[in-house]
């Protein structure tokens, strides 16, 4: 799994080659704009990823953000994501 919250700097994983993205078979990502959020879902589309997305507002900021989970299509169930600090995390198991 591959957590981003760089402010702008997830073009750069949206950049990479298809193959090199791959690898990774979860991706959180917290985008801040419109045109990252649209290349983010393009980027999984290609790859065949499926995504949820989860709107939040954080106090600081007056706009809203997107969490894009992102998971590989074949790979294992997704996990079930719990609310921690400012962002999302996977939920553990005992």
């Amino acid at each position: 799994m591959l957590k981003m919250d760089i402010e702008g700097g997830e073009i750069n994983l949206f950049q990479v080659n298809d193959a090199i993205f791959r690898r990774i078979s979860e991706y959180i990502v917290e985008v801040h704009s419109d045109d990252l959020f649209n290349m983010m879902v393009e980027k999984c589309a290609r790859n065949n990823y499926e995504i949820k997305v989860y709107n939040w507002q954080p106090i600081v900021e007056r706009r809203m953000v997107k969490i894009v989970y992102a998971r590989k299509k074949d790979s294992q169930p997704p996990r079930r994501l719990r609310p921690l600090g400012d962002g999302f995390l996977p939920a553990v198991s005992c």
